[in-house]
């Protein structure tokens, strides 16, 4: 594998034995989709049907296939981890790996950015699109995490997770486990992307864009950057 891996010039380290583990997937069809997206790019229909924009997938290397969406997730460095692949025609995901460890998106974070924590993967690309930084735990509880990874944080912290009883008490516990940093609960009335796609459906993609992050400050109590 490692040998295949240097071949292709794919980012890999398999001399941790740590690293090892996290990669015990990495023969799965849906991984092998994605390293050939590698060469010739194309983005999902069913995401951008979403709101998410090409350029974003391309930067996070999405890849859409038969009936579902991949979606890889990388460390800080920028190796592969694990695939989410998110079904296109029902609701819920397939052949996914175990997503508990570590959060999606984390590899493009600066310390002093503002960061949106999300629920899914298509909610933190729904803020990337209109010009935010976002990171997604795939599940409202896999948040034991965080704590670590915003050790040498001290950019805005904003939850964005799902405006129902499990997304509210799981942002309550996450804003007791980060109470010394800046925190802040963001409450909209769906989640992410739904409220990004009832704005597409009134209005063009650019003009979207604008209303959404002024939302998003103003609910924030914010000045628009």
């Amino acid at each position: 594998s490692g040998n295949i891996y240097k071949l292709l010039g794919i980012p890999h380290d398999f001399g941790l034995r740590e690293r090892k583990k996290r990669l015990a997937n990495l023969n799965s069809p849906t991984t092998a989709r994605f390293h050939m997206s590698r060469f010739e790019y194309s983005p999902s229909k069913y995401l951008f049907g979403r709101g998410i924009s090409y350029a974003v997938q391309e930067q996070f290397k999405v890849y859409e296939y038969e009936d579902r969406v991949s979606m890889p997730v990388f460390d800080k460095d920028g190796y592969f981890l694990y695939d989410v692949s998110r079904l296109i025609h029902e609701k819920g995901y397939a052949n996914s790996s175990p997503t508990d460890a570590v959060p999606a998106l984390t590899h493009t974070l600066r310390p002093t950015d503002m960061v949106f924590v999300c629920e899914s993967m298509i909610d933190a690309y729904t803020f990337c699109t209109v010009g935010f930084k976002a990171i997604a735990l795939n599940g409202a509880g896999n948040h034991n995490g965080l704590v670590d990874l915003f050790k040498e944080h001290y950019g805005k912290i904003v939850l964005a997770l799902d405006p129902d009883k499990v997304g509210r008490e799981n942002a309550e516990q996450i804003m007791d486990k980060l109470s010394k940093k800046d925190v802040v609960n963001l409450e909209l009335p769906y989640d992410v992307n739904n409220c990004w796609c009832k704005m597409l459906e009134a209005m063009d993609f650019d003009t979207a864009c604008e209303k959404f992050r002024a939302f998003v400050f103003r609910l924030l109590g914010m000045e628009q950057v």
